[in-house]
Protein backbone atom coordinates (compact mmCIF):
# COMPACT_ATOMS: atom_id res chain seq x y z
CA UNK A 1 0.00 0.00 0.00
CA UNK A 2 1.42 2.98 -1.17
CA UNK A 3 1.88 6.13 1.24
CA UNK A 4 1.68 9.61 -1.04
CA UNK A 5 2.47 12.67 0.66
CA UNK A 6 2.14 16.03 -1.58
CA UNK A 7 2.96 18.89 1.05
CA UNK A 8 0.83 18.13 3.82
CA UNK A 9 -1.62 15.68 1.77
CA UNK A 10 -1.23 12.26 3.32
CA UNK A 11 -3.01 9.41 1.04
CA UNK A 12 -3.63 5.93 1.59
CA UNK A 13 -3.65 4.58 -1.90
CA UNK A 14 -2.13 2.75 -5.18
CA UNK A 15 -2.41 3.24 -8.58
CA UNK A 16 -3.76 -0.07 -10.01
CA UNK A 17 -3.27 1.54 -13.41
CA UNK A 18 -2.55 5.50 -14.56
CA UNK A 19 -6.16 5.90 -14.20
CA UNK A 20 -7.57 3.78 -11.80
CA UNK A 21 -7.07 4.51 -7.65
CA UNK A 22 -7.52 1.75 -5.21
CA UNK A 23 -7.84 3.76 -1.59
CA UNK A 24 -8.99 3.36 1.84
CA UNK A 25 -12.32 4.95 3.07
CA UNK A 26 -11.98 8.31 3.48
CA UNK A 27 -12.73 9.12 7.01
CA UNK A 28 -13.49 12.08 9.59
CA UNK A 29 -12.03 12.23 13.10
CA UNK A 30 -9.79 10.03 14.99
CA UNK A 31 -10.48 7.41 12.18
CA UNK A 32 -8.57 9.40 9.70
CA UNK A 33 -5.38 9.15 11.51
CA UNK A 34 -4.87 5.61 10.29
CA UNK A 35 -7.25 5.47 6.71
CA UNK A 36 -7.83 8.51 4.82
CA UNK A 37 -9.03 11.86 5.45
CA UNK A 38 -11.71 12.99 3.46
CA UNK A 39 -10.70 16.58 3.01
CA UNK A 40 -7.11 15.63 2.12
CA UNK A 41 -8.52 12.80 -0.44
CA UNK A 42 -10.52 15.70 -1.66
CA UNK A 43 -7.35 17.63 -1.64
CA UNK A 44 -5.42 14.98 -3.20
CA UNK A 45 -7.86 14.25 -6.09
CA UNK A 46 -8.02 18.38 -6.82
CA UNK A 47 -4.60 18.95 -7.16
CA UNK A 48 -4.05 16.06 -9.97
CA UNK A 49 -7.62 15.18 -11.00
CA UNK A 50 -9.89 17.82 -10.37
CA UNK A 51 -13.46 17.92 -12.52
CA UNK A 52 -11.60 14.13 -13.95
CA UNK A 53 -12.52 12.21 -10.93
CA UNK A 54 -15.06 9.96 -10.21
CA UNK A 55 -15.53 7.47 -6.82
CA UNK A 56 -16.79 4.43 -6.40
CA UNK A 57 -18.15 4.33 -2.75
CA UNK A 58 -18.50 0.12 -1.92
CA UNK A 59 -19.35 0.56 1.68
CA UNK A 60 -22.57 -0.96 2.36
CA UNK A 61 -21.67 -0.32 6.36
CA UNK A 62 -21.09 3.18 5.87
CA UNK A 63 -21.16 6.48 3.72
CA UNK A 64 -20.16 10.00 3.77
CA UNK A 65 -21.59 13.41 2.15
CA UNK A 66 -20.26 12.84 -1.56
CA UNK A 67 -20.38 16.75 -2.04
CA UNK A 68 -16.57 16.44 0.05
CA UNK A 69 -15.76 14.85 -2.61
CA UNK A 70 -16.85 17.47 -5.17
CA UNK A 71 -20.28 15.27 -5.61
CA UNK A 72 -19.68 12.48 -8.36
CA UNK A 73 -19.47 9.65 -6.23
CA UNK A 74 -21.24 6.14 -7.05
CA UNK A 75 -22.74 4.12 -4.31
CA UNK A 76 -22.45 0.58 -5.07
CA UNK A 77 -22.88 -0.91 -1.54
CA UNK A 78 -21.90 -4.79 -1.08
CA UNK A 79 -20.88 -6.15 2.57
CA UNK A 80 -17.41 -6.62 4.08
CA UNK A 81 -15.20 -9.91 3.66
CA UNK A 82 -18.80 -10.87 0.98
CA UNK A 83 -18.83 -10.76 -2.87
CA UNK A 84 -21.12 -8.55 -5.49
CA UNK A 85 -23.80 -10.33 -7.34
CA UNK A 86 -22.34 -10.58 -10.91
CA UNK A 87 -25.31 -8.00 -12.26
CA UNK A 88 -23.66 -5.16 -9.69
CA UNK A 89 -20.30 -5.99 -10.94
CA UNK A 90 -21.42 -5.97 -14.55
CA UNK A 91 -22.79 -2.20 -13.58
CA UNK A 92 -19.49 -1.19 -11.84
CA UNK A 93 -17.50 -1.98 -14.77
CA UNK A 94 -20.66 -0.25 -17.27
CA UNK A 95 -20.42 2.86 -15.39
CA UNK A 96 -16.53 2.93 -14.96
CA UNK A 97 -15.87 1.91 -19.02
CA UNK A 98 -18.26 5.03 -19.54
CA UNK A 99 -17.01 7.63 -17.59
CA UNK A 100 -13.27 7.06 -18.44
CA UNK A 101 -14.25 6.64 -22.25
CA UNK A 102 -15.83 9.98 -21.87
CA UNK A 103 -12.45 11.77 -21.66
CA UNK A 104 -8.81 10.99 -21.30
CA UNK A 105 -8.05 12.45 -18.87
CA UNK A 106 -10.61 11.07 -16.47
CA UNK A 107 -10.06 8.34 -13.37
CA UNK A 108 -11.58 6.39 -11.21
CA UNK A 109 -11.43 6.25 -7.58
CA UNK A 110 -12.21 2.41 -6.09
CA UNK A 111 -12.63 2.25 -2.18
CA UNK A 112 -14.28 -0.13 0.38
CA UNK A 113 -12.86 0.13 3.77
CA UNK A 114 -9.57 -1.10 3.95
CA UNK A 115 -9.52 -0.68 0.06
CA UNK A 116 -8.30 -3.96 -0.60
CA UNK A 117 -11.33 -6.63 -0.62
CA UNK A 118 -13.94 -5.31 -2.50
CA UNK A 119 -12.26 -2.76 -4.12
CA UNK A 120 -10.16 -5.67 -5.74
CA UNK A 121 -13.02 -7.66 -6.94
CA UNK A 122 -14.49 -4.66 -8.89
CA UNK A 123 -10.80 -3.08 -10.00
CA UNK A 124 -9.75 -6.89 -10.71
CA UNK A 125 -13.17 -7.32 -13.21
CA UNK A 126 -12.36 -3.92 -14.41
CA UNK A 127 -9.42 -5.29 -16.20
CA UNK A 128 -10.39 -8.51 -17.14
CA UNK A 129 -13.52 -5.97 -19.11
CA UNK A 130 -11.14 -3.58 -20.23
CA UNK A 131 -8.97 -6.84 -21.68
CA UNK A 132 -5.91 -5.08 -19.30
CA UNK A 133 -5.67 -8.52 -18.22
CA UNK A 134 -6.59 -11.88 -19.95
CA UNK A 135 -7.99 -14.10 -17.32
CA UNK A 136 -8.95 -13.93 -13.58
CA UNK A 137 -5.13 -15.53 -12.35
CA UNK A 138 -3.44 -12.74 -14.11
CA UNK A 139 -5.82 -10.16 -12.91
CA UNK A 140 -5.31 -11.44 -9.08
CA UNK A 141 -1.53 -11.54 -9.64
CA UNK A 142 -1.69 -7.87 -10.72
CA UNK A 143 -3.48 -6.40 -8.53
CA UNK A 144 -2.09 -7.76 -5.64
CA UNK A 145 1.38 -6.86 -7.22
CA UNK A 146 0.10 -2.88 -7.20
CA UNK A 147 -2.03 -2.93 -4.39
CA UNK A 148 -0.02 -4.80 -1.14
CA UNK A 149 3.51 -5.16 -0.70
CA UNK A 150 3.21 -8.81 0.04
CA UNK A 151 0.86 -9.05 -3.14
CA UNK A 152 -2.02 -10.53 -1.03
CA UNK A 153 -5.06 -7.94 -2.41
CA UNK A 154 -7.69 -10.12 -3.51
CA UNK A 155 -8.01 -12.74 -0.73
CA UNK A 156 -10.97 -13.58 0.53
CA UNK A 157 -12.07 -17.11 -1.22
CA UNK A 158 -15.25 -15.95 -2.40
CA UNK A 159 -15.06 -12.64 -3.70
CA UNK A 160 -12.16 -14.73 -5.85
CA UNK A 161 -14.56 -17.31 -6.63
CA UNK A 162 -17.28 -15.02 -8.30
CA UNK A 163 -14.57 -12.81 -9.64
CA UNK A 164 -14.19 -16.46 -11.98
CA UNK A 165 -18.23 -16.09 -12.09
CA UNK A 166 -17.81 -12.59 -13.68
CA UNK A 167 -15.12 -13.98 -16.23
CA UNK A 168 -16.84 -17.17 -17.38
CA UNK A 169 -20.39 -14.76 -18.35
CA UNK A 170 -17.90 -12.50 -19.56
CA UNK A 171 -16.66 -14.70 -21.94
CA UNK A 172 -19.11 -17.50 -22.64
CA UNK A 173 -22.71 -15.14 -22.05
CA UNK A 174 -25.08 -15.67 -19.37
CA UNK A 175 -26.39 -19.05 -17.88
CA UNK A 176 -29.58 -20.07 -17.10
CA UNK A 177 -30.53 -19.15 -13.21
CA UNK A 178 -32.71 -22.32 -11.86
CA UNK A 179 -33.95 -22.99 -8.14
CA UNK A 180 -32.29 -25.55 -6.58
CA UNK A 181 -32.98 -27.19 -3.49
CA UNK A 182 -30.52 -28.12 -0.85
CA UNK A 183 -30.72 -32.27 0.51
CA UNK A 184 -27.57 -32.47 3.11
CA UNK A 185 -24.81 -30.35 3.56
CA UNK A 186 -21.86 -32.43 4.72
CA UNK A 187 -18.97 -31.46 7.04
CA UNK A 188 -15.64 -33.83 7.01
CA UNK A 189 -12.90 -33.29 9.60
CA UNK A 190 -10.01 -34.99 10.11
CA UNK A 191 -10.91 -34.34 13.96
CA UNK A 192 -14.07 -35.29 15.66
CA UNK A 193 -16.50 -33.16 16.46
CA UNK A 194 -17.33 -32.36 20.42
CA UNK A 195 -19.53 -30.09 20.16
CA UNK A 196 -22.90 -29.51 18.36
CA UNK A 197 -22.69 -27.07 15.40
CA UNK A 198 -25.28 -24.90 13.70
CA UNK A 199 -25.31 -23.84 9.64
CA UNK A 200 -27.13 -20.75 8.62
CA UNK A 201 -28.66 -20.61 5.09
CA UNK A 202 -29.63 -16.90 3.49
CA UNK A 203 -30.38 -16.42 -0.64
CA UNK A 204 -31.32 -13.30 -2.78
CA UNK A 205 -33.86 -15.55 -4.94
CA UNK A 206 -31.79 -14.58 -7.89
CA UNK A 207 -33.04 -10.82 -7.64
CA UNK A 208 -29.40 -9.71 -8.02
CA UNK A 209 -29.32 -7.73 -4.36
CA UNK A 210 -26.19 -8.08 -1.76
CA UNK A 211 -29.30 -7.92 0.67
CA UNK A 212 -29.71 -12.02 1.58
CA UNK A 213 -33.07 -13.32 3.58
CA UNK A 214 -32.43 -16.11 5.63
CA UNK A 215 -34.46 -19.33 4.87
CA UNK A 216 -33.02 -21.55 7.48
CA UNK A 217 -31.14 -21.37 10.84
CA UNK A 218 -30.68 -24.93 12.15
CA UNK A 219 -30.50 -24.32 15.93
CA UNK A 220 -34.36 -23.40 15.28
CA UNK A 221 -35.27 -27.14 13.51
CA UNK A 222 -37.63 -25.62 10.58
CA UNK A 223 -36.34 -27.54 7.23
CA UNK A 224 -33.55 -29.85 8.94
CA UNK A 225 -34.83 -33.28 8.91
CA UNK A 226 -31.80 -34.88 10.51
CA UNK A 227 -28.21 -34.46 11.86
CA UNK A 228 -26.22 -37.11 11.61
CA UNK A 229 -23.05 -37.82 12.96
CA UNK A 230 -20.59 -40.30 11.54
CA UNK A 231 -17.21 -40.88 13.70
CA UNK A 232 -15.52 -37.21 12.44
CA UNK A 233 -17.77 -36.19 9.93
CA UNK A 234 -21.46 -34.38 10.59
CA UNK A 235 -24.08 -33.98 8.21
CA UNK A 236 -27.53 -31.90 7.56
CA UNK A 237 -30.39 -33.78 6.44
CA UNK A 238 -32.83 -30.94 4.70
CA UNK A 239 -36.64 -31.95 3.91
CA UNK A 240 -37.22 -28.35 1.57
CA UNK A 241 -34.78 -25.85 1.54
CA UNK A 242 -35.69 -23.96 -1.72
CA UNK A 243 -32.34 -21.92 -2.77
CA UNK A 244 -32.04 -19.62 -5.89
CA UNK A 245 -29.16 -17.07 -6.73
CA UNK A 246 -26.49 -15.86 -4.34
CA UNK A 247 -26.17 -18.22 -1.60
CA UNK A 248 -24.23 -17.64 1.83
CA UNK A 249 -24.07 -20.77 4.17
CA UNK A 250 -22.47 -20.29 7.63
CA UNK A 251 -21.12 -22.27 10.05
CA UNK A 252 -21.52 -21.65 13.98
CA UNK A 253 -20.27 -23.29 17.47
CA UNK A 254 -23.65 -24.02 18.30
CA UNK A 255 -22.44 -22.81 22.06
CA UNK A 256 -22.07 -19.01 20.14
CA UNK A 257 -24.22 -17.18 18.55
CA UNK A 258 -22.00 -14.66 17.40
CA UNK A 259 -19.33 -14.48 14.16
CA UNK A 260 -19.32 -17.84 12.49
CA UNK A 261 -16.19 -20.20 12.36
CA UNK A 262 -16.58 -20.00 8.53
CA UNK A 263 -18.90 -19.33 5.78
CA UNK A 264 -18.94 -19.12 1.98
CA UNK A 265 -20.83 -17.99 -0.70
CA UNK A 266 -21.80 -19.91 -4.46
CA UNK A 267 -24.64 -18.73 -7.00
CA UNK A 268 -26.74 -21.41 -8.05
CA UNK A 269 -26.50 -20.57 -11.50
CA UNK A 270 -22.85 -21.87 -11.66
CA UNK A 271 -23.18 -25.37 -9.89
CA UNK A 272 -22.22 -28.19 -12.49
CA UNK A 273 -24.38 -31.22 -12.09
CA UNK A 274 -25.57 -31.57 -8.04
CA UNK A 275 -22.61 -31.17 -5.34
CA UNK A 276 -21.05 -27.84 -4.56
CA UNK A 277 -17.97 -29.08 -2.92
CA UNK A 278 -15.19 -27.17 -1.19
CA UNK A 279 -11.94 -29.19 -1.30
CA UNK A 280 -10.34 -27.37 1.51
CA UNK A 281 -9.72 -24.68 4.18
CA UNK A 282 -8.18 -22.22 1.80
CA UNK A 283 -11.68 -21.70 0.22
CA UNK A 284 -13.51 -20.79 3.35
CA UNK A 285 -14.15 -17.17 3.77
CA UNK A 286 -12.44 -15.56 7.14
CA UNK A 287 -12.73 -18.15 9.17
CA UNK A 288 -13.27 -17.17 12.69
CA UNK A 289 -10.01 -16.24 15.02
CA UNK A 290 -11.76 -16.89 18.34
CA UNK A 291 -10.03 -19.14 20.02
CA UNK A 292 -12.16 -22.24 21.01
CA UNK A 293 -11.56 -25.64 20.86
CA UNK A 294 -14.02 -26.78 18.35
CA UNK A 295 -13.42 -23.90 16.20
CA UNK A 296 -9.60 -23.99 16.31
CA UNK A 297 -9.65 -28.35 15.94
CA UNK A 298 -11.99 -28.05 13.24
CA UNK A 299 -10.36 -25.08 11.15
CA UNK A 300 -6.92 -26.88 11.76
CA UNK A 301 -8.03 -30.47 10.87
CA UNK A 302 -11.00 -29.56 7.87
CA UNK A 303 -11.07 -31.41 5.13
CA UNK A 304 -13.76 -30.73 2.94
CA UNK A 305 -17.90 -29.83 2.61
CA UNK A 306 -20.40 -30.48 0.08
CA UNK A 307 -23.51 -29.01 -0.34
CA UNK A 308 -25.82 -32.13 -2.24
CA UNK A 309 -28.05 -30.16 -4.79
CA UNK A 310 -31.46 -30.94 -6.49
CA UNK A 311 -32.86 -29.17 -9.10
CA UNK A 312 -36.58 -27.39 -9.39
CA UNK A 313 -36.63 -28.45 -13.03
CA UNK A 314 -37.77 -24.53 -13.98
CA UNK A 315 -35.77 -21.80 -15.50
CA UNK A 316 -36.13 -18.69 -14.37
CA UNK A 317 -36.51 -16.40 -17.65
CA UNK A 318 -36.82 -12.91 -16.30
CA UNK A 319 -33.00 -13.76 -14.71
CA UNK A 320 -31.84 -15.23 -17.84
CA UNK A 321 -32.99 -12.20 -19.75
CA UNK A 322 -31.67 -9.85 -17.57
CA UNK A 323 -28.07 -11.11 -17.48
CA UNK A 324 -28.37 -11.22 -21.09
CA UNK A 325 -28.01 -7.31 -21.04
CA UNK A 326 -23.89 -8.49 -20.72
CA UNK A 327 -24.12 -9.42 -24.73
CA UNK A 328 -23.97 -5.71 -25.51
CA UNK A 329 -20.29 -5.88 -24.00
CA UNK A 330 -18.99 -9.38 -25.98
CA UNK A 331 -18.22 -8.10 -29.04
CA UNK A 332 -16.37 -4.87 -29.08
CA UNK A 333 -13.17 -4.16 -27.80
CA UNK A 334 -13.55 -2.75 -24.69
CA UNK A 335 -10.39 -0.70 -24.19
CA UNK A 336 -10.29 3.06 -22.49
Amino acid sequence: MALIWISAVRILSEHITPRIIAMAFPCEGAESIYRNDISEVSAFLNMFHENHFKVFNLCAERTYDPAKLGGNVEWMPFTDHSPAPTEEIFCFCEHAYDWLIADPNNVIVVHCKAGKGRTGLMVCAYLLYSRECSDPVTAIQYYGEKRTKNGKGLTISSQRRYLFYFYDLWKHGPRNLVPLVISRISLYSNVSMKHDIAIQISCNGGNGSFQLNQILDSQHGGCVANLVKEGKNTTFLFSEVRIMGDVRIAVYDARYSGKPIFYFWFNTAFVDGNLFTLASKSELDKPSKVIVVFSSRLLQKFGRAEVMLGGEGRAMEHITKKLSNINRFLSPVRRY
